[in-house]
């Protein structure tokens, strides 16, 4: 499912889904060959950007100026997220990430394409209220580049616009495609279950799934000072302390003086061993040992990763109506989430259907050129200036 992979990590990426299309000869006039550049939006920053053809579809041409639209959002977001050394890390065995995301970028693009065609054939179309939402995206996206990039990478506002309007229009395609499909309870149920964050608050409820506590807590830690495991005898004297602190508390002692005197955590030695939280943000054998008490209520020892607890409930704080609501929309959401997840891969098949009918080319030595890395001043190039330098 490569496509409807790549189609969800564009829509995750960027702030619409961009796939690069060009225009067809009867838009342009631009020759087989791919040695004729665009002359959409000649008056803007990109217009020097000596354009060429990198894909086909049928007699439709991709240019290189839009395929870079979407080289450049993706680049900045995979720089962003794993620092710029990221496509000389590899993505799966002998292929780099580099090589990997370029290849969703050759499939979103033509796919684009396809799908804009498949529109015009069926008569879909785009409301002029989405369109001009969409124009209005386009704008704001193209604003955002600087002329720097825009002259690099041959990024006019048309094309920003052209593309946006394309996407639109590719999902449109999906919708009245997908409107008469029919999903099984049991597909939506075995996609729900592969969701955490659904499953808790299925088992919580949306009334709990917000909800807080206050408690207490002391922990003798079972690591050394390297945070390595104590010794059987060290660890057998850490367990002993914590079950005599637990029956003190039991027996009446102010559990609030006992974890200041002997937790060792720091975070909370100061206030008595407080914490006040809601789910999901302590370790999972913590969390349920506090919510699972009632007020007052002492936990037996529970174990961590950290060490051996004892808890101390002293308050439920319940959840607000707007996060009750809140919860409820979520899990509206997730469902839905889930609901076009399984359309998706349903389109999948109705596309390659499709697309079977279309003819695609790669211009390979125009896509070989492509890449997510910022050009480098080679020694050679730095002597060779120093040295014409020194001439004049």
């Amino acid at each position: 499912m490569k496509k409807l992979l790549a189609l969800m990590l564009v829509m995750v990426l960027v702030m619409s889904m961009l796939a690069g299309c060009g225009n067809s000869d009867d838009e342009n006039g631009a020759e087989d060959n791919g040695e004729e550049t665009s002359d959409t939006g000649s008056d803007e920053a990109g217009s020097d950007f000596d354009d060429k053809v990198v894909f086909t579809v049928n007699d439709t041409k991709i240019m290189l100026s839009a395929a870079n639209v979407l080289l450049y959002q993706i680049k900045g977001y995979y720089e962003n997220t794993y620092g710029p050394d990221v496509w000389d890390m590899e993505a799966s065995e002998g292929v780099s990430v580099e090589e990997y995301v370029k290849n969703d970028i050759k499939d979103l693009s033509i796919r684009t394409e396809i799908l804009s065609q498949i529109a015009s054939s069926k008569g879909f179309e785009l409301s002029e209220d989405k369109k001009t939402e969409l124009l209005a995206q386009a704008t704001t996206i193209y604003a955002s580049y600087s002329d720097e990039v825009k002259v690099k990478y041959g990024i006019t506002e048309d094309i920003v616009k052209k593309l946006i309007l394309e996407q639109g229009l590719s999902e449109v395609v999906f919708e009245e495609m997908t409107k008469d499909i029919e999903l099984s309870e049991e597909e939506i149920e075995t996609i729900l279950k592969t969701n955490a964050e659904y499953e808790n608050i299925m088992k919580i409820g949306t009334e709990e799934y917000y909800e807080q506590v206050r408690a207490r807590h002391i922990l003798v830690s079972t690591l050394d000072e390297e945070g390595q495991l104590l010794s059987e005898e060290d660890y057998a004297v850490a367990k002993t302390l914590i079950e005599d602190l637990r029956q003190r508390a039991l027996d009446g002692e102010d559990f609030a003086t006992l974890a200041t005197e002997y937790t060792e955590d720091p975070g909370s030695k100061e206030t008595g061993g407080e914490y006040t939280f809601g789910r999901g943000q302590m370790v999972p054998e913590f969390e349920e040992g506090a919510f699972g008490l009632e007020e007052g209520g002492i936990s037996e020892v529970i174990e961590t990763q950290y060490g051996f607890h004892i808890i101390m409930l002293e308050e439920k704080i319940p959840a607000t109506e707007e996060q009750i609501t809140g919860a409820e929309a979520l899990l509206t959401n997730i469902e839905e989430e889930a609901k076009y997840r399984l359309k998706l891969e349903k389109f999948d098949a109705i596309y390659d259907a499709l697309a079977a009918g279309y003819e695609t080319t790669t211009v390979e030595e125009i896509w070989e050129t492509m890449t997510f890395r910022d050009e480098e001043v080679t020694d050679e190039e730095v002597n060779t200036e120093e040295e014409v330098n020194t001439e004049e």
